[in-house]
């Protein structure tokens, strides 16, 4: 709580501050590239900021991909003529984030493992890194 008041406190003094300028254009944020889950970890994995990577990780979706290896999955992929589920885009596509997003947009350093994970719902997390992108902290 401390931290938010002093955050905004800064920012409603002007102290921290972003011009426009400063920040990816419609166009890179369409084209950003996928970072993964743990790129996330390091600002949201401490209480203040709801242990969100914590409750993630012990999901469902965290464990999207693992459960491609599983027999149950890989019957129902060899009923679909798939020889291996962890690696074809009809499985990939819902259970990973980039299952259908283009290789050239995709860090590689991207855990495909990782399964479902924030980029899925939050888009590619490339211009997430700056805490004034993600807060959306901007003047000008």
């Amino acid at each position: 709580m401390r931290i938010l008041l002093l955050t905004a406190a800064l920012v409603v003094g002007g102290l921290v501050t972003v011009s426009a300028r400063d920040l990816p254009s419609e166009d890179e944020v369409a084209n950003a590239t996928y970072m993964g889950s743990r790129a996330c970890r390091a600002c949201h994995m401490t209480a203040a900021q709801g242990e969100m990577y914590k409750i993630w990780e012990a999901s469902k979706h965290a464990k999207a991909y693992a459960t491609l290896a599983t027999d149950e999955a890989k019957a129902i992929a060899a009923g679909l003529s798939i020889a291996n589920p962890q690696e074809d885009a009809t499985c990939l596509k819902c259970h990973s984030t980039t299952g259908d997003v283009p290789s050239s947009r995709v860090h590689a350093r991207f855990d495909v493992s990782e399964g479902v994970g924030c980029e899925s719902c939050h888009g590619a997390g490339e211009h997430y890194r700056t805490k004034q992108v993600m807060c959306g902290i901007i003047t000008g």
